[in-house]
C-alpha cells in the first residue's frame, strides 16, 4: 500500500513439487535489496520482477529491478557478501549464482540443485 502507484512489482511461480526444503531466510536477502535498493528509491517507474521455480531436485530464483544510479555507490553490501558465504558453506558446489548490475537494472540469478 505504501508504493502507491510507484510502479509495478510481478511475481511468477512454477513449482511442481512441494517437498523440497531449503535453508531458511536464504533468499530473503535477495528481496530485501530489490526493495530497499531499488523500488523503495525510486518516485515512478519502478519495477520488480520475480521468478520461482522448483522442479524435481533444483530451485530457481530469478529477481531483477530498476534503480537510480545516482542513489547507489559502487561497493557490495555487507549482506549479499554474507548470503554468498552462507551458499558456499550450506550448497558447496551445488549453487550457481550470478548477480549482475548494469547501467540501471540489478539482476540476480540463483539456481540450487538439491538432492
Amino acid at each position: 500500500m505504501r508504493h502507491h502507484n510507484r510502479g509495478q512489482i510481478s511475481f511468477e511461480k512454477d513449482i511442481t513439487i512441494n517437498r523440497l526444503q531449503i535453508t531458511p531466510m536464504i533468499l530473503i536477502v535477495f528481496l530485501e535489496n530489490a526493495f530497499k535498493h531499488g523500488f523503495d528509491l525510486l518516485e515512478k517507474d519502478a519495477f520488480l520482477k520475480i521468478e520461482l521455480t522448483v522442479k524435481e531436485n533444483l530451485l530457481h530464483f530469478f529477481i531483477e529491478n530498476n534503480f537510480n544510479e545516482a542513489d547507489q555507490n559502487e561497493s557490495i553490501g555487507i549482506g549479499l557478501e554474507n548470503v554468498k558465504r552462507r551458499l558456499s558453506l550450506i550448497y558447496p558446489n551445488t549453487h550457481e549464482l550470478t548477480i549482475v548490475k548494469e547501467n540501471t537494472l540489478f539482476r540476480v540469478d540463483l539456481k540450487l540443485h538439491i538432492e
